[in-house]
């Protein structure tokens, strides 16, 4: 990663965080105004899924870009 753009990174990440932490409070809100209490932990264990699902693919996806900008580099030194 660039410098320049570590705090661009890190402003994003505090950011996508607080956009978490506002949408659990909002979804838990609904559920408990709803009497919907008995699916909230049902809720919280399919955001966690998401949210699984969401750092494999990324996983995925950096790993798959780090191999192939590897192998472009070796291409150019030959």
């Amino acid at each position: 990663m660039a410098p320049a753009a570590a705090s661009i990174v890190l402003s994003l990440h505090s950011a996508f965080g607080q956009i978490g932490m506002a949408a659990g409070a909002g979804i838990g809100g609904i559920a408990v105004t709803n009497g919907l209490l008995q699916y909230l932990p049902w809720i919280g264990a399919l955001a966690l899924t998401l949210s699984v699902a969401v750092i494999v693919t990324d996983h995925l996806f950096a790993k798959s870009t780090s191999i192939q900008e590897l192998e472009e580099m070796r291409y150019v030194e030959k």
